[in-house]
């Protein structure tokens, strides 16, 4: 089932909880404005901030998508502005 048509018969709201491991920042980040747009209300991932070179780094640019709606370029934006 395709995370959009769970959001849709879900009972409630939808976390998206976990994911693959991505190979670059893009992915997770794309992976993450994916889950938004179909309707998750946030995220609860563990290894793709853990093993980020910077996790608090990429816990303010999921943030910036989560919480503030930004696309996957802004997001990379903040990540290289470190």
């Amino acid at each position: 089932m395709r995370f959009p048509k769970v959001v849709e018969v879900a009972p409630g709201k939808v976390v998206a909880a976990g994911g693959p491991k991505t190979e670059t920042e893009r992915q997770f980040l794309e992976m993450t404005r994916g889950v938004m747009d179909a309707g998750a209300i946030g995220v609860a991932y563990g290894r793709n901030i853990w093993e980020h070179p910077n996790p608090t780094l990429m816990i303010r640019t999921l943030k910036a998508i989560i919480h503030g709606n930004k696309g996957v370029d802004e997001a990379l934006e903040i990540l290289k502005s470190s």
